[in-house]
């Protein structure tokens, strides 16, 4: 029967609600349920009409009057009522499909921004590319932060054209760091000549612009600029290196003259400075080269101080003992004086007789002829106490003096002064102060000291 049909349709209709993903405010359990109660109360009412159908039939049979049907409810009425409500249920379940299908899009857009910027966005080296991808990535996130579905799709339509930008800049850059990274690695090893400043500071120039702008297209010709550079500074380098050695090796140190420690010292940066150079490490053995140098000088003048020093302390001597000498020389010649003019007055004291034995012992005998010497052989051999013994102390004074008037010594007492100005041969050249006795030989020395036991 159609209310059968209809029932069936109705049932299957309501099994398959449980399919759908209703929101929790829409309480289809209660529709089913006063579905259900109002299917009762039609059965209940068929059961009336069937009753009221038989008691008509009844009546017609007895000839009583046809009484008219009572609340008869149309049955194509509920089932429009039915689908109506089956099209409210399917609209709702379809908006709260396309809803959460919205959601889950926004979901895996984010996460699809998130990992880009954590896994190839964060630390890249972009150069001034760089603001283009962090705008991009902003304008992700703000769509997704509002939801704003027709954004992501436009967004969604440009990513694959972001990536592959990403990717060629981010290959163009890894070549430009590589070659930067190559460039300071190779000049490194170059000390830079006052000659080659300029055309190095504009290749770093240059690096740093294409680095920071991210200009990776000009590898090509930094390249061609890096071999050219590296040619020059390899020459110029050479250069420096020979002049270095050429100048240590004009400080003339002499090994004799230098410590253990220091002959190590120099050892070890001339070692260094040639493992640098057979290795191409020319800005170390410059380096190197130059302390070595200054090493070197310093140790050299250390050692010039110290012969300068040497020779000052012993000029410094040799003036103090001159200066001894000069003034034990003064006080002898002024005891001498001192006695010759005691014996002279003693010879005028003296009887006729005794003053020319006297003055033919003492005056004549010291005096003599004007090229003739007390002692002649005080200046070339050994003199023996037979040799001086009989003189008298006028006689041994003078002749010590005579020693000292060889060499040219200019006599302070007037008298000695005076004395040997008679002889031939005296020529006063050094002053007392100026004489050392550095002039004398050896015989020399051992004759004064003799002279001086007897006198």
């Amino acid at each position: 029967m159609g209310s059968t049909d209809d029932k069936d349709t109705f049932d299957h209709d309501l099994n398959n609600l449980d399919g759908l993903d209703i929101e929790e405010d829409f309480d289809y359990q209660k529709e089913i349920d006063e579905l259900q109660a109002e299917e009762a109360q039609e059965k209940k009412e068929r059961g009336a009409r069937r009753a009221e159908k038989e008691r008509r039939q009844e009546a017609e049979w007895l000839g009583e009057k046809k009484p008219a049907p009572a609340g008869k409810k149309s049955r194509k009425g509920l089932a429009a009522v039915v689908i109506i409500i089956l099209i409210i249920i399917a609209g709702a379940g379809g908006f709260l499909f396309k809803k959460q299908a919205d959601r889950r899009t926004v979901a895996d857009f984010a996460a699809k921004v998130s990992e880009f910027q954590t896994n190839k966005l964060d630390g890249a080296q972009l150069g001034s590319q760089k603001s283009y991808f962090e705008d991009f990535m902003n304008k992700c996130q703000t769509a997704a932060a509002q939801s704003d579905i027709s954004a992501i799709r436009d967004l969604q339509s440009q990513w694959d054209a972001m990536e592959k930008k990403f990717d060629e800049v981010s290959s163009g850059m890894a070549s430009l760091t590589a070659f930067k990274k190559t460039a300071d690695s190779t000049l490194a090893k170059f000390s830079v000549p006052d000659e080659l400043k300029e055309d190095y500071d504009k290749f770093q120039t240059a690096l740093k612009n294409a680095v920071d702008k991210g200009d990776y297209g000009q590898v090509e010709t930094l390249q061609k600029q890096l071999d050219a550079l590296v040619t020059n500074l390899n020459s110029g380098d050479l250069k420096t290196v020979q002049q270095l050695q050429n100048d240590i090796a004009g400080i003339g140190l002499n090994e004799g003259s230098l410590s253990a420690s220091e002959q190590k010292q120099l050892k070890t940066y001339a070692d260094t400075a040639q493992k640098q150079i057979e290795d191409k490490d020319y800005a170390g053995a410059v380096k190197t080269l130059t302390d070595y140098k200054k090493t070197a000088q310093q140790i050299s003048d250390q050692l010039a101080a110290k012969v300068k020093a040497e020779q000052e302390k012993a000029a410094a001597e040799s003036r103090a003992r001159a200066a001894a000498e000069s003034q034990a020389q003064a006080q002898a010649e002024s005891i001498a004086r001192a006695k010759y003019e005691s014996q002279q007055q003693a010879k005028k004291s003296s009887t006729g007789q005794t003053q020319k034995q006297t003055s033919s012992s003492g005056t004549g005998s010291s005096s003599g002829s004007s090229g003739s010497y007390i002692l002649p052989k005080s200046s070339s051999a050994y003199l023996t106490d037979a040799d001086v013994k009989n003189l008298s102390s006028q006689q041994l004074m003078l002749a010590r003096n005579e020693i000292y008037a060889r060499h040219g010594y200019i006599f302070r007492d007037s008298s000695l002064r005076s004395y040997f100005s008679g002889k031939s041969w005296y020529k006063g050249t050094v002053k007392a102060d100026d004489f050392s006795s550095s002039v004398f030989n050896k015989y020399e020395i051992a004759n004064i000291k003799l002279i001086q036991q007897y006198e």
